[in-house]
């Protein structure tokens, strides 16, 4: 054996070629595992949207605030379809992907409805309506309160905090906001912002997450969202978290199809570097 062949062969070179060969494979790895995570927050184009308010003319809401935010679901590339609080029937839902609920609505024109369907349905809710919070087991029954403008930032790195952190204004001037109530979310409740007093603004529970009873597990996302259409007055801040709820709302989720799929992929991209000479 040649000393060149010594050391071709010495435990240590070849422990070297093999932790840099790790190194490479484990840089691919998390490239992969970041584009998945990536293609999970990924908002569907031209979805599907149901939007419950009070007060409708065609298709049009007739409150300007309702208006506002079905314009701008529009402006993002949704079709929106407005129902009435008091007709709505699990036939509205039927070939939609998303559920959006106004806090224009009666909460008891849609409680027996929210409580025998809604709560069960396996699309995404998007819930703005705190009297309604507690028949979709999203905790108690919110409040309304005036004079708000900023929220608090608890969870900057959550998509639905739209890349925005610490306390902000959010309306142009004081408006009604709408909050769920805190200690009452459930364990698998993830809050995301809160009202200056504390009380939950946005929160979520994704598919599989128990409810607020612990025990129910979400058909879909689950979100509870800060507007008020009486008095909402939303600044580009405010305009960017009703853009981002509606965007993770209707993303595949971690255990969908698309980040299986990415998955699957990146094994097979490992696989053939090792089969490569």
């Amino acid at each position: 054996m040649t000393p060149g062949d010594s050391e071709a062969f010495h435990p240590f070179h070849s422990d070297q070629r093999f932790m840099k060969s790790l190194q490479r494979r484990s840089v691919s790895s998390l490239i992969l595992l970041a584009f998945g995570c990536i293609a999970a927050f990924l908002p569907i184009r031209a979805a599907q949207i149901v939007y419950y308010v009070d007060g409708v003319s065609g298709n049009n809401p007739t409150r300007a605030n309702d208006l506002l935010v079905r314009d701008r679901m529009v402006s993002l590339g949704h079709t929106v379809t407005t129902v009435l609080d008091s007709l709505g029937t699990a036939a509205d839902t039927v070939g939609k992907d998303l559920i959006v609920i106004s806090s224009s609505i009666q909460s008891g024109d849609m409680a027996t409805y929210a409580t025998t369907s809604l709560r069960t349905l396996a699309l995404p809710i998007i819930d703005y309506e705190s009297a309604l919070y507690d028949e979709l087991l999203m905790g108690a029954s919110g409040a309304n309160p005036v004079n708000q403008m900023s929220l608090t930032i608890t969870l900057p790195a959550h998509p639905l905090a739209a890349g925005l952190s610490g306390t902000l204004n959010v309306y142009n001037s004081p408006g009604t906001m709408s909050n769920g109530v805190a200690g009452t979310l459930g364990s698998d409740a993830t809050v995301v912002a809160t009202l200056t007093t504390g009380e939950p603004a946005i929160f979520t529970y994704n598919t599989g997450n128990r409810l607020s009873d612990d025990t129910t597990l979400a058909a879909a996302r689950r979100i509870g969202f800060f507007y008020n259409e009486t008095g909402l007055t939303p600044n580009a801040d405010g305009l960017k978290l009703l853009d981002a709820t509606v965007n993770y709302a209707l993303a595949p989720e971690p255990g969908s199809a698309m980040l299986l799929g990415t998955g699957l992929l990146g094994f097979m991209l490992l696989a053939s570097r090792r089969r490569a000479p």
